[in-house]
């Protein structure tokens, strides 16, 4: 399973909403999905703040899928590290830290 790049995690913001159980497909398409967003957070890219605050809407699905135990390590630290190195505001630092947060808990 993957996700097509107009259902980008931007484009599924409340998908914990919906009633399934994340599998591993589920898992593995959204750690995908992350990972490559979360690329196009640098300072290379004009809009890199709003990808960032795109994926800081993703908390509630980011949350809901490493509690039902989905490994998004990698693409949490990806992301954490990129919001990091462009961040400019406590906001960001913020979310770079609940990022943190939600690798450690796992």
């Amino acid at each position: 399973m993957s996700l097509p790049p107009e259902e980008s995690p931007r484009a599924l913001q409340e998908l914990w909403r919906l009633d399934i159980a994340p599998g591993p497909e589920l898992c593995a398409a959204y750690a995908g999905a992350l990972r490559q967003e979360a690329s196009k957070i640098t300072r290379a890219r004009g809009d890199y703040l709003s990808v960032a605050m795109d994926l800081e809407r993703q908390l509630p699905n980011l949350d809901w899928l490493t509690g039902a135990g989905c490994d998004l390590n990698d693409s949490l630290a990806s992301a954490e590290t990129n919001v990091r190195a462009v961040s400019d505001s406590s906001r960001m630092d913020q979310f770079a830290a609940t990022l943190a947060a939600l690798r450690e808990a796992r």
